[in-house]
């Protein structure tokens, strides 16, 4: 009896990620995709096992931190 539903999984992480990977490239617009990818997995919060997991994936998405990242480090993270 509810106007929603319970969904999770990759299929519901991936339109947040990719809202923060444009959200950071808007704020750095000389960096490549890759670049953009790289600050993103170096920030998240892992979540579960070290390391990309099945369940969890590269960890919690953080927005601020890949931004701060590029910005302290450049496009290439150096």
């Amino acid at each position: 009896d509810y106007d929603y539903e319970y969904f999770n999984g990759t299929s519901m992480a991936t339109p947040h990620v990719a809202g923060v990977a444009a959200l950071v490239w808007s704020n750095h617009p000389t960096c490549s995709n890759n670049d953009i990818r790289a600050a993103m997995n170096a920030t998240a919060i892992d979540l579960g096992p070290p390391g990309q997991d099945h369940y969890f994936g590269n960890g919690l998405v953080q927005a601020k931190a890949a931004s701060d990242y590029l910005s302290v480090t450049g496009c290439t993270g150096n």
